[in-house]
């Protein structure tokens, strides 16, 4: 009893052994194109829906505003959830038949909603920014703050971005009023 007992327990070692031994084994290393990139670079193109407050009393309605696809960020990837992002972007637009050319900076953080981390999958972003604007006769500054949903999908070694989201532009003294956006972006990411 004793020999069939001492056979079995080395049949069931022997047994699991491959799986005990499978795992002592290190996590394979990632063999994506991005594992271990520390920078993000991407280029955007967007529209949106604006409506700016009234001018000196006059009511002024809303319109469609296409960004050039001069929206340039660069995000600093982070070991956790969230990643900071800064941005230039440059956009032309026309209001009750007055172009007003638009150049803003930002910086807003992105918060990865996938358990992967920053290399795909859905994210919640929000930041704030100055836009400067100039419509031919004067010029100014607006502070900006906004929020989104974007997500990202891998493409070969880059990938690429999509993002719906709202941003109201504060008023300013000079004749920029307050502009509430809705729309969204889409754009493409290389990682370094």
């Amino acid at each position: 009893m004793r020999n069939l007992f001492g056979s079995t327990l080395g049949v069931l070692g022997l047994a699991f052994l491959p799986s005990l031994l499978q795992g002592q084994r290190r996590a394979p290393a990632r063999t994506d194109a991005h594992a271990g990139a520390q920078y993000e670079f991407g280029v955007d193109l967007g529209a949106d829906y604006a409506k700016p407050s009234s001018v000196n009393g006059v009511s002024t309605s809303g319109g469609i505003e296409l960004l050039t696809p001069v929206d340039i960020r660069v995000g600093f990837h982070s070991r956790g959830k969230l990643m900071w992002e800064p941005r230039v972007s440059l956009g032309v637009t026309t209001w009750g038949g007055a172009t007003r050319d638009m150049i803003g900076v930002g910086l807003a953080g992105l918060y990865s909603m996938d358990a992967g981390g920053h290399s795909s999958g859905m994210y919640l972003t929000g930041g704030a920014g100055l836009v400067l604007v100039n419509n031919g006769f004067t010029s100014g500054t607006n502070v900006s703050l906004g929020g989104g949903v974007g997500w990202r999908k891998p493409f070969g070694s880059a990938a690429w971005r999509y993002e719906l989201g709202i941003r109201y532009d504060t008023k300013n003294t000079a004749y920029l009023p307050a502009t509430f956006r809705i729309g969204g972006r889409v754009g493409l990411s290389l990682w370094h």
